[in-house]
């Protein structure tokens, strides 16, 4: 089973959000862009212990823009409506059995439950909730035993680990202390609780128990009475194994056995994911249910990154059986999956629009490429607001401090700068534009022997590959005169600026040298310079401690950014 897609009417910001998921979904956007309420969304349809109060919505759960005449939807009628397609429902017999009633597609089988919040005609009007087959205008309702096949596993940004695993009621650990009771054989489970009543009565039998037992009764007795008083006796256990077993509790460091207080809140984190999963793999194993389904809000939360980095691995997204939706912060945790897996939401105007970085134009090949260009540091693009796609690490480290100088603070702005330690923008574009990212590509010049620019040449078969028309600089592509460090040197007020920086890494022979280019050196001379300067990093990490103009390029770049 896989849930293929999701529909969204009037709830929350999801206005009318219509996107595909999958198995695997990673949900990332700014705050308030809605990756929670789509994790609610699908609580509606799918989750049955979804608490009473969080399935019977109120005015404050429709959608903000909604045309209402009297400024209140449910006095208006209005609707709230989820809908979720399953599909790839091949082998999966029995939930295929129970959605018959559902199906919109038979070839191959697609069935769609919705969830709707509307006025109920049976109740006079009156709101009510509901879980129905296809769009729910037949008001046919999902039985539960469907829902029932399909466990649904729900972990919160703000969890506590510790209190979780306490609570008999909340823990993960419950379902699989539940299992163990249930195959204690008989005979050991008669002896055990022999045991526990001789130790028991063992302890019992100290006269300075017996009289506080005593003391207990007596003090009871006289406050409410023999008729109304409880018998209350003092016991070290349960008298039943099954209760024994229900009060276990976790302990760490081995033989040490340290309570779970003393752990830092990571290591509570990642025991809470691995319980989670040793449990609902354990019920898809005893057939209890068909299908997990994981929503997990910031697993990465309280992770230390190299932690982060192997989440997935504590939740299990290696079954067909499981399903993952997470939603995250975390550049270390998208640097780890797949980039096809990534659905990013966005905020426009009153709404919520989602982009699924798998309709990106690239092949198996350059899906690969990205999966291994998007490392902790690389992957901060997916969650920028703009992107500027650059050729290396010297415009990735100058371009933030020119845009700084002027006021523009990256930042602030969610601009990420991603150099791509090359020239081939075409993928990273077309990613950024699946993404519904705004960027904006700024490359060398590398003119020529007579002049003609490679970097204008390189602009023109990027423009033609994304589609567009224009001039390229309306369409966010920008070219320099030369390399970078030749425009910074060429602009107004940088000269003696980038002279005294490579005066100050350089070496004994570097004032003859810059002398002798009575400030007009050839590309060749000035990278010459600065690789006796220690290389083109190291000069750019310098270079960024000082007030510098931006060349026109750059200059371009960061207005068109400030415009888009």
């Amino acid at each position: 089973m896989r849930i293929g897609r999701i529909n969204t009417h009037n709830f929350r910001n999801l206005a009318d959000l219509d996107t595909e998921l999958g198995r695997t979904v990673v949900i990332v956007g700014e705050n308030r862009a809605g990756k929670s309420n789509l994790l609610h969304a699908v609580r509606l349809v799918l989750d049955p212990s979804l608490p009473y109060a969080d399935r019977r919505l109120s005015n404050s759960d429709f959608w903000d823009g909604l045309d209402s005449e009297s400024g209140d939807p449910m006095r208006d009628g209005q609707e709230i409506r989820v809908s979720i397609d399953l599909d790839d429902l091949g082998k999966d017999t029995r939930i295929l059995a129970a959605v018959g009633s559902g199906l919109v597609s038979t070839n191959p089988p697609v069935a769609r439950l919705t969830y709707k919040w509307a006025p109920d005609p049976k109740k006079d009007g009156a709101y009510s909730d509901g879980v129905y087959f296809r769009d729910g205008s037949d008001n046919a309702r999902v039985p539960a035993d469907l829902r029932d096949e399909i466990f649904v596993a729900f972990t919160s940004a703000l969890r506590d680990a510790e209190n979780d695993l306490r609570a008999w009621r909340r823990s993960p650990l419950r379902s699989l202390l539940e299992r163990v009771m249930g195959d204690v054989p008989v005979d050991d489970a008669t002896r055990i609780n022999t045991l526990l009543e001789e130790a028991n009565d063992a302890v019992a039998s100290i006269p300075r128990v017996q009289g506080l037992e005593k003391n207990i009764a007596d003090r009871l007795e006289s406050s409410v009475g023999a008729r109304h008083a409880v018998k209350a006796t003092l016991r070290t256990v349960p008298r039943q194994i099954d209760e024994v077993i229900k009060g276990l509790l976790l302990y760490l460091d081995g033989a040490a056995a340290r309570p779970l207080s003393t752990a830092s809140l990571g290591s509570l984190n990642i025991l809470y994911f691995v319980l989670l999963q040793l449990g609902y793999e354990a019920r898809l194993e005893g057939k209890e249910v068909s299908h997990t389904l994981v929503l997990s809000e910031e697993p990465e939360a309280h992770l230390h990154p190299h932690l982060q980095r192997s989440v997935f691995g504590a939740l299990g997204i290696e079954s067909p059986l499981t399903s993952v939706f997470i939603t995250t912060h975390s550049p270390q945790l998208v640097s780890d999956v797949d980039v096809r897996s990534l659905l990013r939401l966005s905020r426009s105007a009153d709404r919520t629009i989602a982009h699924r970085a798998a309709t990106a134009a690239l092949s198996d090949r350059e899906w690969d490429d990205m999966n291994r260009y998007l490392n902790a540091t690389k992957a901060e693009l997916v969650f920028a607001t703009k992107v500027l796609l650059v050729e290396g690490y010297a415009e990735e480290i100058l371009i933030p401090a020119i845009a700084n100088s002027t006021g523009y603070e990256l930042d602030k702005e969610g601009v990420t700068i991603c150099a791509v330690h090359g020239t081939h923008f075409l993928s990273y574009a077309r990613l950024c534009a699946a993404l519904g990212i705004p960027f904006a590509v700024l490359t060398d010049g590398d003119p020529d022997e007579n002049g003609a620019s490679a970097g204008s040449s390189r602009l023109d078969n990027l423009a033609a590959a994304l589609g567009t028309s224009g001039a390229n600089s309306a369409n966010g592509l920008f070219v320099g005169e030369d390399t970078l460090e030749l425009d910074l040197y060429r602009t107004t007020g940088n000269r003696q600026v980038i002279e005294a920086v490579l005066l100050d890494l350089g070496t004994t022979n570097s004032p003859a040298r810059i002398n002798s280019w009575s400030g007009s050196p050839t590309r060749a001379q000035l990278m010459s310079e600065i690789g006796h300067s220690g290389g083109k990093g190291r000069f750019a990490q310098r270079l960024a401690a000082e007030t510098l103009t931006a060349p026109s390029a750059v200059a371009q770049a960061l207005s068109y950014l400030r415009g888009v």
